[in-house]
């Protein structure tokens, strides 16, 4: 499911900033969204707002957690390391942030997350962040619903083989492909020319088994949380 985009924020009073995020994010609450979990905290890192959602998702109770500092949550899992030195004041208007943590749920279960965030500002001051939240998929998950993203049968084995087929150059390529360049940009930042970037663009979809741009940032995305998580677990 995708997760909403961030709308802007025009509001100027703390109450509707900090405690009623529907005015700032109403693409959320227009659709159900029983997989995701919304929430604010004020500068001080304490929740100020917890969709109900989040009993089910993340184990987790607002009333207990009301005005509590969300870092109280964390694991020692290597990821929150990253997590609670990200300063909430470096975020900048309207850039969202994307991570992952590990969090203890209210019966002590460890739940992990990917989060993607952004500042709350009144009157362009920084006054809190409000984030959206989803289970992270353990890899055979993330492999077992690739047959469903691509429409057939791709198991683990064969995603990561078919990457392994590609050269480091159009790994490049599929990297700026996937974070929307365009083919004239790709070619001028590897200062080549736009046939090379477009030679390089075929040869991957053809290795990969791919037919179109939406297949391959699926692709790239079991790929990178693969690799990530391999990482993750050799540095636990």
């Amino acid at each position: 499911m995708d997760i909403p985009n961030f709308s802007s924020v025009r509001e100027s009073t703390l109450e509707t900033l900090l405690y009623n995020p529907q005015r700032i994010l109403a693409s959320f609450f227009n659709a159900l969204h029983c997989d995701l979990v919304l929430y604010v905290h004020d500068m001080e890192r304490r929740l100020t707002y917890l969709s109900e959602s989040a009993q089910t998702v993340c184990d987790l109770s607002f009333e207990k957690w009301k005005l509590k500092n969300f870092e109280l949550m964390l694991t020692p899992h290597p990821w929150n390391t990253n997590y609670r030195h990200l300063s909430d004041r470096d975020l900048k208007p309207d850039e969202i942030q994307l991570l992952r943590c590990e969090i203890y749920g209210d019966s002590g279960k460890t739940i992990q997350l990917e989060v993607r965030r952004t500042v709350i500002l009144s009157d362009t001051v920084p006054v809190g962040v409000i984030g959206i939240a989803r289970l992270l998929p353990s890899i055979s998950q993330m492999f077992q619903s690739s047959s469903v993203m691509f429409n057939h049968t791709m198991d683990g084995a064969t995603i990561l083989a078919r990457w392994g087929l590609l050269t480091e150059n159009e790994k490049e390529v599929v990297e700026k492909v996937v974070a929307g360049d365009m083919n004239k940009t790709i070619a001028k930042k590897f200062e080549v020319a736009v046939r090379t970037i477009e030679a390089r663009r075929s040869k991957v979809m053809k290795k990969l088994g791919l037919k179109n741009v939406p297949d391959l940032v699926r692709f790239h995305l079991l790929v990178r949380q693969w690799h990530e998580a391999n990482r993750t677990d050799m540095a636990g």
